[in-house]
């Protein structure tokens, strides 16, 4: 029998899509950083996008609109998760500011030259925003609303990742409330899980293509459950274009939807059980997807077009101990086992979980197990295929690379508390999954677990100390190594704090008493760079202009060795990062500094995460 199509559903979705290009367009053309422009693919363009949402939107007048949507009604049914979504969301505020260092800022500052290099033509965009040679066209298409709007604002751009925010944890709530049959409360405390986990919840400001992959893999699940099939090929699309792992996380996903859906035929014959998988729309779908990212491998050349390190070789190799590579190596994957399970407080939730598991396989009978298959499938072919490529594709062993795998975890978590509820164990769950929330609040700013701290090397911050859960066979590397909670974040404060104090301007130059590699007080080079507003008294993306000017940066040795005085800067200021070696303490550098110059003020910024000393020097 064949199904009568819904078209006002499936015009719906058609113009949800269109919107999403019309904002872009619209952004592009409100901007004023583009310096070139195509005017026939701008007018091509604005003729097909105008064109099709005003005629969807003819199409969608001619059907009767149901008015059913009573926010009051909602709000008090849904009073818990209302409240944990609210909260969610006025903690991201703070951050919204935030990222502007190590591998956020050179994303965003590649975002910052995509845009101003977009003409509106197809290979504009796909020469540029491929964020450091990664295929994340389908992040940077919304993000680059958000920069288009607001121009070297890092706030701009946050902005939109906290409007994905808000409708992923809604999504999140829904798929946990309808599809796995949880309760209100239950359903919305595990989005507090996923919301305030301190990976998710603490590096939120913190500017990647990475969060992006945790935030689409929310979006397709959702609209494959809700069978919205032309909104779960439009996030495929943005999903696989997101980053080089989520193309093989997704290959999973559809493979495992395919099982459920074999197994759930398992009962006819074998031939029939293929036609069956044949006639699902999601094979189509995947197969639609896997030809845009053909037709992006044909136009690169190849698979990748991202190499780590300048000149490095193939990515795909295999060497136990090499490094950009696949391998098996130990150590490396010890590490990343840690990273996954057992750093912030993710041991709690795995002992939760294998608790439950237990408590399935005492109770099999009495429980009359009902799990989603589809998710279940999709879910746990997806973990297990992030967990593989991410242990056996050496490289930095990041912590944010993890996004996924918190939200897959917490998704299986779902699943088995949804089988033990019928134990009658409401309160207990509950009650556990509140004080995991409050950890998971605490852990995001500032670095308590007890464990993480017996497996790692501490971090000094002249405060609560920091971990390190890098690679230690690589050099040591105070970067992106430290993100993975926000208190990497006491370092861009404490800049800006001590620049304010001491009322930076062109006559100052920040010398760094030793290695300065990965302070990026001022950018990171060619790559990046950070000014300093002097009227607003922080560090900026913006260019330089009367009120905006470059921050100097040198070793405090280079500045020593100068042979003649009047070739020594007039100011200087000396920072004293913690966890970086001095080549000359406190008391060194102020006895080398007496010769020449005057100690002005010697002081130390303020922050419970961590903070900076310093000596502002002036020449006699």
């Amino acid at each position: 029998m064949i199904k009568k199509v819904n078209w006002q559903k499936q015009i719906k979705q058609l113009w949800i899509i269109n919107l999403f290009f019309l904002i872009f367009y619209m952004s592009a053309i409100y901007s004023s950083s583009w310096k070139v422009v195509r005017a026939n693919w701008m007018m091509l363009e604005g003729i097909l996008i105008i064109g099709s949402i005003v005629a969807l939107s003819y199409k969608l007048g001619k059907f009767k609109i149901e008015k059913n949507f009573e926010i009051e009604k909602i709000i008090k049914k849904n009073w818990l998760f209302c409240l944990i979504f609210l909260g969610s969301i006025l903690i991201r505020i703070s951050q919204l500011t935030g990222g502007i260092i190590w591998d956020a800022g050179e994303y965003y500052g590649r975002l910052i030259t995509a845009t101003e290099k977009f003409d509106f033509s197809l290979t504009a965009f796909l020469d540029n925003f491929n964020l450091a040679n990664h295929p994340n066209y389908g992040y940077t298409f919304f993000t680059g609303i958000g920069e288009f709007l607001f121009p070297r604002k890092v706030w701009g751009v946050n902005l939109v990742v906290l409007i994905l925010t808000a409708f992923a944890l809604v999504f999140l709530y829904r798929i946990f409330n309808k599809y796995l049959k949880l309760n209100k409360t239950t359903s919305s405390l595990l989005c507090g899980l996923f919301s305030f986990s301190p990976l998710v919840l603490g590096t939120s400001g913190y500017y990647n293509p990475d969060y992006g992959i945790a935030l689409f893999f929310i979006f397709i699940m959702y609209f494959f459950l809700e069978k919205k099939y032309i909104l779960f090929t439009f996030w495929s699309i943005c999903f696989v274009f997101t980053k080089e792992v989520s193309a093989i996380i997704y290959f999973f996903f559809i493979v495992g939807i395919l099982m459920a859906k074999f197994l759930e035929k398992k009962d006819e014959k074998v031939g029939n059980s293929f036609f069956i998988i044949f006639k699902n729309p999601v094979i189509y779908i995947s197969i639609i997807v896997g030809l845009f990212y053909l037709g992006y491998m044909k136009y690169i050349g190849g698979i990748t077009k991202w190499k780590q390190v300048e000149g490095a070789g193939s990515n795909f190799t295999w060497n136990n101990d090499g490094f950009n590579c696949f391998g098996f190596n130990r150590e490396y994957v010890i590490l990343k086992f840690q990273q996954m399970f057992i750093e912030n407080y993710r041991w709690i939730i795995i002992i939760l979980a294998f608790f439950g598991c237990l408590l399935i396989l005492l109770f099999k009978k009495k429980l009359n197990l009902s799990v989603n298959k589809y998710l279940l499938f999709s879910i746990v072919l997806s973990l297990l295929s992030y967990i593989c490529f991410n242990c056996l594709y050496i490289t930095f062993a990041l912590v944010r690379y993890n996004y996924i795998s918190d939200l897959l975890i917490i998704i299986v978590l779902g699943m088995i508390i949804s089988e033990i509820s019928k134990l009658k164990a409401k309160n207990i769950i509950n009650g556990s999954l509140i004080m995991i929330c409050v950890i998971f609040c605490i852990e995001s700013f500032v670095t308590t677990d007890p464990i993480s701290k017996a497996i790692y090397p501490f971090v000094p911050t002249n405060s609560i100390s920091m971990i390190y859960p890098g690679y230690l066979e690589k050099e040591i590397y105070y970067g992106d190594n430290l993100v993975y909670n926000n208190q990497y974040s006491f370092l861009s404060k404490s800049y800006n704090q001590f620049l304010k104090n001491i009322e930076y301007d062109e006559k100052k130059m920040v010398a760094f008493p030793g290695n300065f590699d990965g302070s990026q007080i001022n950018g990171n080079g060619e790559i990046y760079q950070v000014n300093w507003d002097k009227k607003n008294s922080r560090r900026t993306f913006e260019n330089l202009s009367d009120s905006v000017i470059p921050i100097k940066t040198e070793n405090l040795e280079s500045i020593l060795s100068i042979k003649k005085k009047k070739d020594m800067p007039e100011e200087v200021v000396v920072p004293f990062i913690p966890y970086f070696y001095w080549n000359l303490g406190k008391n060194e550098v102020k006895e080398e500094m007496k010769k020449n110059y005057e100690l002005i003020l010697e002081g130390k910024t303020e922050g419970i995460q961590g903070n900076i000393e310093y000596q502002y020097y002036k020449k006699k």
